[in-house]
């Protein structure tokens, strides 16, 4: 693969060369030719970005990186929106152009890019620390779903919950909750009141030895009534902004990683992620992926399709 990068070429050439990758450094994009695949790259840090899951998802299509940001007025893209305008005060988040573009043999810059979303690393040495993740739904998976909870005297935790937190920690994965609190921008409750509730989830799931290293939240609603939070959010399931969030604080590889969810719209849509329905209250018809009755079933499931290691020795 033929690399061009307009800052830290060299490290560049050296990590792709380590994830399989392997690559001459160029100075110039007139320099290449179509007998080889091309890295354009004009990030001031190309290394905080998982470059590997970016090309493993890549695959044999053109494509640039995005990456989920806050709206603080830079331009952004929605899902599917490739014109260069900021997105207006209605979106509270979307991607950024990290200015990164793979071209597989025979493509040119030319072509039409493939927008693959991608985690933007805190550290950079994320990229020899990444394992896997358990992300969990909150009600319905973690706690029983009691409607808009929102005061810790209503909160049961699952039964059996505990036991797949603990398979998680005993195969060193990351355990971290997403979910969907709408009732914020429907002016049900607080974001305090979240956040309370959270934090005695966390408290409880401690006390059964099933510890959980994050809860991430998306109190955003498009069809709210409450001005701060009715917004258009890439936080809210399915669209992966929580789970970009989460892995930009901590190293996660995507790629070896599970969601588990009560309902349809938990199945987080992006690449490479292995997305499983715990059948519960909800409608699961039309469900693409696993449905599972009990979470005895769910780890039996991840003992046999657990992904090989994508980590890779400095």
């Amino acid at each position: 693969m033929d690399i061009v990068a307009t800052d830290d070429g060299k490290r560049l050439r050296e990590y792709l060369d380590k994830i399989g990758f392997a690559g001459e450094l160029h100075s110039d994009v007139k320099e290449l030719s179509k007998d080889r695949a091309v890295l354009l790259s004009t990030a001031k840090y190309p290394l905080k970005y998982d470059l590997q899951y970016f090309l493993n998802v890549a695959g044999q299509e053109p494509a640039r990186l995005i990456c989920y940001a806050e709206n603080k007025g830079q331009k952004l893209y929605w899902p599917g929106n490739t014109q260069d305008e900021s997105l207006d005060d209605s979106f509270y988040d979307g991607f950024y152009d990290a200015g990164i573009r793979f071209f597989p043999k025979g493509s040119s810059v030319e072509d039409r890019l493939n927008s693959i979303p991608t985690p933007e690393f805190k550290n950079e040495n994320f990229h020899i620390r990444k394992k896997p993740a358990l992300f969990l739904d909150r009600d319905g998976v973690v706690n029983e779903d009691t409607a808009y909870l929102h005061k810790i005297r209503d909160v049961r935790i699952c039964a059996g919950v505990d036991k797949l937190i603990q398979f998680a920690r005993r195969e060193n994965w990351h355990v971290i909750i997403l979910t969907n609190q709408s009732g914020v921008a429907r002016g049900m409750f607080e974001a305090d009141d979240v956040k309370t509730v959270n934090d005695f989830i966390m408290g409880s799931l401690l006390k059964l030895d099933a510890a959980v290293d994050a809860v991430y939240t998306c109190n955003f609603f498009d069809k709210g009534t409450i001005s701060r939070w009715t917004k258009k959010s890439l936080m809210r399931k399915p669209w992966p902004g929580m789970l970009l969030s989460a892995c930009h604080d901590f190293p996660i590889d995507i790629e070896r990683s599970f969601m588990v969810g009560d309902k349809l719209v938990d199945a987080i849509k992006i690449e490479r992620l292995c997305n499983i329905h715990l059948k519960g209250v909800y409608d699961l018809e039309g469900a693409g992926c696993p449905v599972f009755h009990d979470y005895d079933g769910i780890i039996d499931f991840f003992k046999k399709n657990q992904k090989g290691s994508t980590i890779y020795t400095p």
